[in-house]
């Protein structure tokens, strides 16, 4: 697929002297290291080619955490638009005039760039507790533990990215009391920037929403399915309550989910 892009790409730069710069990108055979370094040359290149702050940079790379990072590193210095790789010549030229790129990442053809080792490798160390000497982070992090860095990593990230909408999927896995609660602070505080998605089980965390969406399944038919419900007023406290005390709530139940909705 990568020759058919650069194909109609190069078709399109002869017939319209504005079609974008053209970057080439193989990520998907890197170690971390030689990620990272690729990416910044492609953020080099960006930046030789004119790209700012009100370009417009296309990925055309199947979906992944390579194509993200890149994604990630991209968008915070330009607004970046997802291409289906997998789009036919002529849908493509006609997407591309659609939307009318500074540049397009695409995948590359030629195997690792010169400037990556091989053999570069990048471990993440982590260390929880004070005086504790840092190790790999697969090796000695928690269920919460990795919940709090990734979290971290959003939080920092958010700051940083012209990002409208926020999925936080059970980013609270393993983390109870006194962190969820300034976990559900730190998501309320990220509200105030940006739209924030959370799926949570704790009531620390749900109790921050401004609105409560109730997912459940649905087996009255020959097929289960999910289904989605916005909760209003009273159902709102019932549920977080219910995640406190279970499916039939105590009136003291009630009141904790009243307390963690008003604080």
């Amino acid at each position: 697929m990568t020759s058919t892009i650069a194909g109609v790409l190069s078709g399109h730069a002869v017939r319209d002297p504005g079609a974008p710069a053209i970057v080439s990108a193989d990520l998907g055979t890197l170690s971390f290291g030689g990620l990272v370094r690729h990416v910044r040359q492609i953020g080099t290149e960006l930046a030789a080619a004119g790209i700012g702050p009100s370009s417009r940079v296309g990925i055309a790379l199947q979906r992944g955490p390579e194509a993200a990072l890149l994604n990630v590193a991209i968008s915070a210095s330009a607004t970046v638009l997802p291409i289906n790789p997998n789009l036919p010549p002529a849908e493509l030229r006609e997407e591309l005039k659609r939307i009318r790129l500074h540049a397009l990442v695409v995948p590359g053809e030629a195997g690792l760039p010169p400037w990556v080792d091989e053999d570069e490798e990048g471990v993440v160390l982590f260390s929880a507790n004070k005086g504790i000497t840092p190790r790999p982070l697969a090796q000695v992090a928690s269920g919460g533990e990795f919940s709090r860095v990734m979290f971290a990593i959003k939080y920092v990230m958010a700051e940083k990215k012209s990002l409208p909408t926020l999925v936080l999927d059970e980013i609270d896995t393993g983390v109870s009391g006194e962190v969820a609660i300034r976990l559900g602070n730190r998501m309320k505080e990220m509200a105030k920037r940006h739209q924030v998605i959370a799926i949570s089980h704790l009531p620390q965390i749900a109790a921050k929403a401004d609105a409560h969406y109730f997912v459940f399944k649905d087996s009255s038919s020959s097929k289960t399915e999910s289904q989605i419900r916005k909760l209003e007023n009273k159902d709102r406290i019932t549920e977080i309550a219910k995640m406190i005390g279970g499916e039939k709530p105590s009136a003291v139940n009630l009141e904790n989910a009243k307390e963690l909705m008003a604080n």
